[in-house]
């Protein structure tokens, strides 16, 4: 497995990897990525996987979901830590596309731009469905606070995965 947004780490996934872990913006971004690598995984004779990562912010209503979301990502968001790792990413990792620098600021801020799933359990599923018929074959998920959000997110949305078919049963 390989990380990558660039040509050159795409380029290295394809001759060299079984899958390569990548971010999208939106979700016709992510689409265009999936042809892109699979191309060039022809091209290099080889069949490659992808993964993506989003972060979560899932409660009981939207409302609660949106709120919270824009608290720690746009209230509280440290202004002078974000420039600067915005300045970094975009000067040294080609890690986005670029117009995700200057419009998707709270991507970066919420979830070092990652995907955001912002929502209730059914819209968390019905976006990860999108993601997987766009050609992922998972995500890598990240939450603000693992030890109060990760049970919520097990009890809510992994039996919503299995009924949508993201996972399969424990054997």
């Amino acid at each position: 497995m390989n990380a990558a947004f660039g040509a050159p780490g795409r380029d290295f996934a394809a001759k060299y990897c079984d899958y390569l872990f990548t971010t999208f913006s939106e979700l016709d971004a992510g689409r265009e990525h999936v042809t892109d690598i699979r191309g060039r995984g022809q091209a290099a004779g080889r069949d490659i996987g992808m993964y993506t990562v989003a972060h979560v912010v899932c409660r009981e209503t939207g409302q609660e979901a949106q709120d919270y979301y824009h608290r720690y990502s746009v209230e509280h968001t440290d202004e002078a830590a974000l420039d600067y790792h915005m300045k970094q990413k975009k000067g040294f990792s080609n890690s986005h596309d670029d117009w995700a620098f200057t419009e998707y600021r709270q991507c970066f801020a919420a979830g070092t731009g990652s995907f955001p799933l912002v929502g209730t359990s059914v819209h968390i599923v019905d976006e990860l469905v999108k993601i997987h018929e766009n050609g992922f074959a998972g995500a890598a998920l990240t939450f603000v606070n693992y030890a109060d959000e990760l049970p919520f997110f097990c009890e809510q949305v992994m039996p919503l995965m299995r009924e949508a078919g993201l996972r399969n049963d424990p054997d």
